[in-house]
């Protein structure tokens, strides 16, 4: 096997609490999430109720527009999914293109306790009431009157892993739907955000 090149910092712990950019494109770069569309112009005052979370302007000043297709709003619902399945992540900012994603993402271990250390949070879970309670090492559940407790520590994933479960997911997603042939490229470019003027 020939050498490759090292696509991550060596000697970087990358599960460490930090803001990654990250950009992941699609095998071939094929388009397949979406198109972009004018919407008009920086001073066009008639366009109304446009979603500006996928709006990019260009030199012009002509307003586009990200509109997701099928594959595009699970690429989008995946990305929320990494916010909801791991408790230290925090997507600040995404952006889906027609054939790659870009997004900041946190890691942040102070996410999985508050205050002493101790998470008391009460979820509702499908009409069932579930308390968890964090202290330590012991995780306390309460689920339709049952107690359970589980000794077992929090593993902080790579962003590495995290970007592997994300496509691992999406593409599973994708597939069902009737894009048997998709597929991401091999891993992703990462930049490590290390004060407020990478940001």
């Amino acid at each position: 096997m020939k050498n490759r090149k090292r696509n991550r910092m060596q000697g970087f712990d990358y599960s460490s609490d930090n803001l990654y950019f990250v950009t992941i494109c699609v095998q071939d770069r094929v388009c397949c999430f979406g198109v972009v569309v004018d919407v008009g112009t920086g001073r066009d005052l008639s366009v109304r109720n446009i979603d500006e979370s996928n709006m990019i302007m260009n030199s012009d000043e002509f307003i586009k527009k990200m509109e997701l297709n099928e594959f595009g709003k699970i690429v989008q619902n995946q990305i929320e999914w990494l916010v909801e399945q791991y408790k230290y992540v925090d997507v600040h900012n995404f952006v889906i293109m027609p054939n790659h994603v870009h997004m900041i993402i946190e890691i942040d271990k102070k996410k999985l306790t508050v205050g002493t250390g101790r998470d008391l949070s009460v979820h509702l879970l499908e009409g069932d009431l579930s308390v968890h309670l964090l202290e330590g090492d012991q995780s306390v559940h309460l689920l339709e009157g049952n107690l359970s407790v589980q000794d077992k520590k929090i593993k902080i994933k790579s962003l590495s892993s995290l970007m592997g479960a994300f496509k691992t997911t999406s593409s599973k997603m994708i597939h069902q739907v009737g894009f048997a042939d998709f597929a991401w490229q091999r891993s992703f470019h990462d930049h490590i955000i290390r004060n407020e003027r990478s940001y």
